[in-house]
């Protein structure tokens, strides 16, 4: 059995960030939704240099994703 969880990998300098999912998640939040989620909520932000306004907005989209 594999990791559990979600894992946001986030990196400034090299301008990249991916959202990996574990185990019990994988049915649950898509790759599809998951690159949604970086490209259209966090980017943005992270261009406009609100790194933290980002990362929490992803977050939350995950959460949003996970709940319904």
């Amino acid at each position: 059995m594999g990791p559990k969880g979600i894992l946001i990998v986030f990196s400034m300098k090299q301008r990249q960030v991916r959202i990996e999912t574990g185990s019990e998640i994988w049915g649950r939040l898509t790759d599809e939704e998951a690159k949604s989620i970086i490209d259209e909520i966090m980017v943005p932000e992270f261009k406009k240099e609100n790194y933290f306004k980002g990362l929490l907005k992803g977050i939350t989209a995950i959460g949003t994703e996970l709940k319904s």
